[in-house]
């Protein structure tokens, strides 16, 4: 079993600064990761501080960045059916269903920004 870093782990507030700022902690470590699922805000962060993708650093996002330079990878979480199951999910709670569940179709999309990356 593959063991992560818990300095790896970071929460920001999902705005373009939480981003930035993620980037800059993740870059500060003495070994930074090789590889990060993101969300779509965190993406650009990296081009700013010049690491390479995929030479340096693989991206994985949600939901289909279509407009990126490499094309990132990502998983699908078919936003639609999300939306529309939680809608759903909302109208049996208030009709009194206790036990709104659904599983959500996704898939993983793979594009240009994922390679093998050897560490040292």
């Amino acid at each position: 079993m593959y063991r992560f870093k818990r300095e790896y782990i970071i929460h920001e507030v999902f705005l373009h600064e939480g981003g930035q700022a993620a980037a800059k902690r993740l870059l500060s470590i003495n070994e930074p990761p090789t590889a990060l699922v993101v969300s779509v805000w965190y993406l650009a962060m990296y081009h700013l501080f010049g690491v390479r993708t995929p030479e340096e650093i693989s991206i994985v996002s949600f939901n289909h960045v279509l407009f990126s330079l490499p094309a990132f990878s990502s998983i699908d979480i078919n936003i639609f059916d999300l939306v529309y199951q939680v809608a759903k999910s909302i109208q049996k709670l208030q009709t009194g269903d206790t036990s709104p569940e659904s599983i959500i179709a996704h898939h993983f999309v793979e594009r240009l920004s994922c390679k093998s990356i050897k560490q040292d």
